[in-house]
């Protein structure tokens, strides 16, 4: 993946601070020169390109204090320097690798410094807009770009660390980020746009607002799990105006101008697409709530934007799914007649998961007793009205926060989902043969692949092998870009399953 260029060097962090931080020892990996990344902090050297202005909290001396050019002038970031920080922090998080690393860093590391980096950016934006007497509408469209690209890598982040505690990442920090971002691209709007594109920004950070909240609200509401405290929360954010479902309203009526019909002429289609996953909710109607999230089946074919903004909404909520699933488990189980028995197969079409063993699994989990039939080979069946929705001990944990396994819900089944085992590396389809046995076996593959007795997978490698050595512009093997075969996911050294590079820049940008 190309990694974006400022246009000029210390655009993004003065030089004064760079040779500062050398001195005490802050100066990130991702921002050296290929060739000290990876010495002592004191020996690394700051690359001009790569060197981003680090946070500084106001108490320790930091925040917005002034820096200065070595002839004596103020050093400031403009709205086109901050505009190129974020795109190149956002293509690190993508590769968890800066330009000229040569292996990838864990996704905890680099999130904690994207997310230094990105605090400094939201603090100089600020600064900056405050300081301009007269802001114009490219101004503000600039703005608004920047920060709908930074609700979408909270967004997503969360969901990425979901299976973290606070102990690995700090949950209450991502919730102000993500708030601060939220906040910021409602404030960089005012009144309806004649631009489109805006338009279309606009109706996809309310939607994720919407479902944010909807969460929040159903994480509250649910009596059969004990409440938590704001601190560390890690399902749903509440939106501003109280702690009820109508407060999603408050979105239209504070955004959208007064008396407009734009809904009504069928603009805003994502926040209605909230709205009526929200009066689903409200009404008790859980299945067709789940009828609206559930990816398709064609989902993944095309990555285009209804697909990206999907995938991004459904990790608003995927944290509350569970919720859903049980107000539906608690209306069959009170729609049911006593001890009456239903299939697992039909769960899973009723639950919308992924498997019988599933659907079994997650009714005992809420108390619901399950029973083994003989019949029609070994089927499970769930035995209804004969215990309440009941959750205890482990159980709330996974209720309160499934993590990634709501993976599949969330990004649907497409090719990418696959995992490549850490520490894994591709199989050489030719290891072990000599330089003459090397070169039978590609005239054989050449002229005849049928005739070679390897595996499947390796004769489909060396035929690869041969073909890009024949012409390498026949083929696309590249690592980076949505599709391509040898996009798969990964976990790194601390479990994360990470998504490929060229799908996390997709979902983001």
């Amino acid at each position: 993946m190309v990694f974006p260029r400022p246009a000029r060097p210390w655009t993004m962090c003065s030089s004064y601070e760079a040779s500062e931080r050398i001195t005490f020892k802050e100066l990130s990996p991702f921002e050296c020169t290929p060739c000290t990344y990876k010495d002592h902090p004191r020996d690394r050297i700051p690359d001009p390109m790569k060197c981003v202005k680090k946070y500084r909290r106001s108490a320790a001396g930091g925040g917005v204090q002034p820096q200065y050019k070595e002839d004596g002038t103020e050093w400031k970031r403009t709205l086109e320097d901050l505009e190129t920080s974020v795109d190149y922090l956002l293509t690190v998080f993508s590769n968890q690798q800066s330009d000229g690393m040569e292996e990838k860093t864990s996704l905890v590391k680099t999130v904690n410094f994207v997310d230094d980096r990105l605090r400094a950016v939201q603090v100089d934006l600020t600064t900056l807009l405050g300081s301009m007497s007269d802001i114009d509408a490219g101004t503000l469209n600039k703005v608004r770009g920047i920060q709908v690209k930074l609700v979408r890598y909270n967004i997503l982040t969360q969901h990425l660390f979901s299976d973290l505690g606070t102990d690995k990442y700090e949950w209450k920090f991502a919730n102000t980020a993500l708030t601060t971002a939220i906040s910021s691209f409602f404030a960089a709007y005012h009144g309806p746009n004649s631009e489109r594109g805006d338009e279309n920004n606009l109706d996809e950070v309310m939607s994720y607002a919407a479902l944010l909240h909807i969460a929040m609200v159903m994480k509250n509401n649910e009596a059969a799990l004990p409440q938590t405290s704001s601190t560390g929360q890690q399902c749903g954010l509440a939106s501003d105006g109280g702690d009820g479902m109508s407060v999603i309203l408050n979105l239209y009526r504070k955004h959208v101008q007064k008396g407009s019909n734009a809904m009504k002429n069928g603009y805003f289609p994502k926040y209605q697409w909230a709205l009526n996953i929200a009066g689903a909710i409200e009404s008790g109607e859980f299945l067709s709530a789940l009828k609206l999230l559930a990816p398709k089946t064609s989902d993944g074919d095309n990555f285009d934007d209804e697909f990206r903004w999907k995938v991004i909404a459904r990790c608003c909520i995927a944290q509350a799914i569970p919720l859903i699933r049980i107000g539906l488990m608690r209306r069959y189980n009170k729609s049911f007649g006593k001890q009456e028995k239903v299939r697992d197969d039909n769960l899973v079409q009723l639950l919308y998961l992924p498997s019988p063993d599933a659907a079994i699994n997650f009714c005992e989990r809420i108390g619901i007793p399950t029973v083994s039939s003989i019949e029609e080979g070994r089927i499970d069946r769930v035995v209804m009205k004969a215990a309440p929705i009941s959750i205890t001990g482990d159980h709330i944990v996974t209720m309160t926060n499934p993590g990634r396994s709501m993976d599949e819900f969330v990004f649907g089944k497409p090719n990418w989902m696959l995992c490549n085992p850490p520490g894994s590396k591709k199989r050489d389809p030719l290891k072990g043969m000599s330089s003459l046995q090397r070169a039978m076996t590609k005239m054989k593959v050449r002229d005849d692949p049928n005739e070679i007795d390897i595996e499947d997978d390796v004769l489909e490698e060396a035929m690869m092998k041969v073909k890009v050595g024949d012409d390498p512009n026949e083929i696309d093997i590249e690592d980076d870009e949505p599709g391509d075969k040898e996009e798969i996911m990964r976990k790194d050294e601390f479990g994360v399953l990470i998504l490929p590079p060229g799908i996390v820049s997709n979902l983001i940008r």
